[in-house]
């Protein structure tokens, strides 16, 4: 009967129904399964309480390959996949892909470069993505494996396929000790302009990631991320910054509607500091809060809490600590801010 209807109707239908409702009807004739895909973005989306990627390091990778140790390294071995999800035909998508000439040659030349997934200075060979999720009492976690340096455009697709899944789902909260690298997703998704290339995040994500640039990572926090209430973006280990001072600024001020809240931890350079010294907000001047986190406090920063005013003795603490390289924590509070925000930047 459905098939009969119009698919926007059929479209107001399927929102009505649940995740696995949604699989149970896409599974029962090509077309719903055509029309489920296409619309996936806008029907139920699968949600799981969180997600990372895990990196083996030196002594997983030697005590699996030597069959020992076995029981402590349990994410190396043992794998398990997301069996609920739709799989594809690969044929096809190489076929459609050759006959747009321009995106093969494109991810050809990626593929050459060795570009990878994950953004490291050290490119690892493989890596888990682990997602997990409760059942009730029950904390399950689901892995699976895909190739960091892609080999082939069919590694290409894989990783295509296993993102735009990615990106379907929903999640509570999430710490990245790894990021994406900002570059391939764009390349994967070009010719596809109507997927939200973003990870959606109900509640907090915190972003820990060492050796990337300040560049990548506020790439990736723009354009990748979409999230409930906080962002949390750590600087330890991160390099460039005092060439993004600008950029760090405008994600304070001017992108904070993509954000309920965002905090900047472990962030050692004076110039944002003293850009944001300069800035007036409105009639109100406590909307801006700093502190010296202690290091249990850098998941979830608890600072003591100071009012931001323009007054010579706050300027001097804010200085002597900056003087000091004491490790500061800022964040600003969307809901707090009332009025036009006007940057006065002095020369010299």
């Amino acid at each position: 009967m459905m098939k009969n209807l119009p698919n926007e109707v059929n479209i107001d239908i399927l929102k009505y129904l649940k995740v696995e409702q949604l699989f149970s009807v896409q599974q029962t004739n090509k077309y719903f399964y055509v029309l489920i895909d296409d619309h996936k973005f806008v029907l139920a989306r699968m949600n799981f309480y969180t997600i990372y990627f895990h990196v083996p390091s030196k002594r997983e990778l030697t005590s699996n390959q030597n069959n020992q140790e076995k029981h402590y390294f349990p994410l190396i071995n043992k794998w398990k996949s997301l069996t609920k999800l739709p799989s594809f035909e690969l044929k096809k998508k190489v076929d459609k892909l050759i006959k747009m000439n321009f995106y093969y040659f494109q991810w050809h030349t990626a593929i050459k470069q060795h570009m990878p997934v994950l953004l490291r200075t050290c490119k690892y060979t493989k890596f888990t993505i682990c997602v997990s999720k409760n059942i009730g009492e029950i904390y399950r976690r689901y892995y699976f494996r895909i190739p960091n340096i892609p080999g082939n455009i069919e590694h290409m697709l894989v990783i295509r396929q296993w993102l735009e899944i990615l990106f379907n789902c929903t999640y509570e909260i999430v710490f990245f000790y790894e990021l994406i690298n900002p570059e391939l997703i764009k390349l994967l998704f070009e010719d596809n302009k109507r997927i939200p290339f973003q990870f959606n995040i109900k509640q907090r994500c915190a972003i820990f990631c060492k050796n990337c640039s300040c560049e990548s990572l506020l790439d990736f926090s723009l354009n990748h991320l979409k999230i409930g209430e906080c962002l949390q973006l750590d600087f330890n280990g991160v390099w460039n910054i005092e060439e993004n001072t600008e950029n760090l600024f405008n994600l304070l001020i001017n992108e904070r509607a993509k954000f309920k809240e965002i905090c900047y931890t472990r962030l050692e350079e004076s110039t944002l500091y003293d850009m944001i010294i300069k800035l007036h907000v409105g009639p109100r001047t406590s909307h801006f809060l700093f502190g010296q986190p202690k290091p249990e406090e850098l998941y979830k920063p608890k600072p003591e809490l100071y009012d931001f005013e323009l007054s010579e003795q706050l300027e001097k603490k804010w200085k002597d600590a900056i003087k000091k390289s004491i490790p500061m924590y800022i964040t600003i509070i969307n809901n707090d801010i009332t009025g036009n925000v006007v940057l006065c930047s002095e020369k010299g």
